[in-house]
């Protein structure tokens, strides 16, 4: 369904095929709107996401704190745990986990529940061999919510795929925002051999974030 609200967007915004990014629950999106609008989709980026109900769980104690919103609620204990669930440059940096618990923001309770609902509830593990996009695959090597071990199970499935794994946490995309950066304008730039993109006359890159 929220895939199809995607196309809707799309279509108001008068944008044929894009390049889409998904980071976390937003990959999983990124995932099902690549599979159920291949024409649309012109390459697929994964950031720090897995397969949805059938992928290798994270940190049991991680995936507690993250069952509420609490931390979107409460900044003070937001810093407190921001290394816990995030890992990577969040472990060290307090500075970085006090910026984070300073600008989040919870959209609403309800939407929250059914977040967490519709991980329960989806898998793209069934599916992802039948992917075509070229798809490059971003992880970090300290991730306690997804363990890299997801990305190199999408990687082997995923026909047309590139894994990079960086060395940060689950938040990677935005505190090492500069060496990805470099990595994805490479990915977007370059030539696809054996693959012809639909010649649609616009495109851009839809970025799909849920944390």
């Amino acid at each position: 369904g929220l895939a199809w609200l995607v196309t809707k967007m799309l279509d108001q915004l008068d944008y044929q095929q894009i390049d889409v990014l998904g980071v976390s629950w937003g990959g999983a999106l990124a995932q099902q709107f690549a599979f159920q609008y291949p024409i649309r989709c012109r390459r697929l980026i994964l950031v720090s996401t897995g397969t949805g109900a059938f992928m290798v769980p994270g940190n049991p104690a991680a995936l507690a704190k993250i069952a509420t919103p609490r931390r979107y609620l409460d900044p003070t204990y937001m810093t407190e745990i921001a290394g816990e669930i995030y890992g990577g440059k969040m472990r060290t940096n307090h500075e970085l986990a006090l910026e984070f618990a300073r600008t989040a923001r919870l959209g609403s309770g309800l939407g929250y529940f059914y977040q967490m609902l519709g991980g329960m509830g989806w898998t793209s593990i069934f599916c992802l061999h039948k992917l075509r996009q070229p798809t490059l695959i971003l992880h970090g090597d300290d991730d306690p919510l997804v363990p890299l071990v997801n990305a190199k199970i999408m990687h082997g499935l995923i026909p047309r795929s590139k894994l990079y794994i960086f060395h940060d946490g689950h938040l990677g995309l935005g505190t090492s925002a500069w060496e990805i950066a470099q990595v994805v304008e490479k990915f977007l730039t370059a030539p696809c051999a054996g693959y012809v993109a639909h010649p649609f006359p616009k495109k851009t890159v839809f970025t799909l974030d849920f944390r």
